[in-house]
This record gives C-alpha cells, sequence and structure tokens, in this order.
C-alpha cells in the first residue's frame, strides 16, 4: 500500500501549492479538510470516477489520525447529488498547517504516511543565505 502523503508547513497557500506540484499530471481534486469531519461519502463529491490523486487541504490535528486510518487501505466511497454512487481508489495527500513536533507520536500513523516538512525545507534555505 502506497502510503499518505503529509505535507507540513506554516502558510496555507504554500501548502496547497506543493500538493499541486507532488500531483503533477494526474488528474486531482482538492477537498476542505475542516469539512472532513465525519468522513461521509458527501464529503468527496469535487471527486470524479477518473480522480487519480485526492488532496485534502488544511486537516484540523484531531482528525488526522482518523482520516488517515480511514483512507490507507480503503477505497473511498463517493456520493454526489444526481449521480451514482462510485468507489475510487486514488492516492492521498494532506496538508497540515502546523509542526511537526505537533503531530501524534504514535508509531502505526508514522508507518502509514510519508512527511514532507516545508518548514524544515524554508529553514534550510534561510540557512544558505
Amino acid at each position: 500500500m502506497k502510503k499518505i502523503k503529509l505535507v507540513i508547513g506554516n502558510t496555507p497557500s504554500h501548502l496547497l501549492e506543493a500538493a499541486k506540484s507532488l500531483a503533477s499530471s494526474k488528474r486531482y481534486a482538492v477537498i476542505d479538510g475542516r469539512a472532513v469531519k465525519d468522513l461521509n461519502q458527501y464529503s468527496f463529491s469535487p471527486c470524479s470516477p477518473n480522480t487519480e490523486l485526492i488532496i485534502i487541504d488544511n486537516v484540523q490535528l484531531n482528525h488526522l489520525e482518523k482520516i488517515v486510518y480511514a483512507f490507507y487501505s480503503s477505497q473511498i466511497k463517493v456520493n454526489k447529488i444526481n449521480h451514482a454512487v462510485f468507489l475510487l481508489e486514488a492516492e492521498i495527500i494532506i496538508t497540515y498547517l502546523g509542526k511537526l513536533n505537533h503531530l501524534p507520536v504514535s508509531a502505526s500513523l508514522h508507518r502509514r504516511i510519508e512527511v514532507i516538512d516545508l518548514n524544515s525545507k524554508e529553514k534550510e534555505v534561510n540557512d544558505a543565505e
């Protein structure tokens, strides 16, 4: 199973830009992470059957583990108004506005995610200048 990418940083616009650049040429949909609290099938209505990657933007820390565990190894049920329900198997990128040391220390969580810490990349650039 492919790990979920977790992009961490201090600037909301940089997080989404970084996530979109990771998507490269894949067909992707952006979901508001603040709206994905109950993980219902309507949360993913921006997706189509051709969606290859889902960016869940600005996930709140208290929902992060729940979202990772729910989507690590399962298909996503998508229900759109006036469309047939479909199952989607897509890569997931999550953006989190915060710092790496704020993440839960759960070994189970860290086995399922690949962390891309923009805060450390910004520090490397500043140190080089």
